[in-house]
């Protein structure tokens, strides 16, 4: 036979798993106790392990209801008044969860809402801050663009003397020439 762990199952109804293990293992232990048998003496009538037994009884294991109804029957005890016992128990853990939840949302709902509202008031900063920066870019340009005098820097001087126009080798001799 194989057995289920409480924490196995589902997380959204592990609360409400948790709460009816624990209320059936404890009115499991309570008829047991009632009847003096030990959990050793429970465990052979029904056929399962002692460990099985402590489990069930400690609200750790998440047993079938052919091991449910073997354990009634060992007990006689009637399966549904054990339901029973255990309904208003489950119902007021599965509405508090439901509070609990409803809770948790609506505070999630306001910290969305005051998140967005702060990004929104973020955002408007951080565009006038763009228009402030794109408008500085322009004034910047326009005073760069003043600012750009044509180079007057003096005519470079050359050291020495002038130089004098040499005459050339055609130009000698040109008149000289007699014939």
């Amino acid at each position: 036979m194989s057995m289920n762990r409480v924490g196995d199952s589902d997380p959204a109804t592990t609360a409400a798993a948790v709460s009816l293990c624990v209320q059936v293992g404890d009115a499991i232990q309570k008829e047991r106790q009632r009847r003096g048998l030990s959990q050793s003496q429970l465990a052979k009538l029904v056929e399962l392990s002692l460990k099985y037994i402590g489990e069930i009884e400690r609200g750790e294991a998440n047993l079938t209801l052919e091991t449910l109804e073997r354990i009634t029957k060992a007990l006689d005890l009637n399966l549904f008044e054990v339901a029973g016992h255990t309904r208003n128990a489950v119902l007021v853990s599965v509405r508090a969860e439901a509070v609990r939840t409803e809770a948790a949302r609506a505070m999630l709902a306001g910290s969305l809402h005051h998140v967005v509202a702060s990004l929104s008031h973020t955002l408007q900063t951080v565009q006038t801050a763009i228009g402030w920066l794109a408008k500085l870019d322009t004034e910047l340009a326009q005073e760069q663009q003043a600012a750009q005098v044509p180079d007057e820097s003096p005519p470079i001087r050359r050291r020495g003397r002038p130089r004098t126009q040499r005459p050339s080798d055609s130009s000698i001799g040109a008149g000289d020439h007699h014939e």
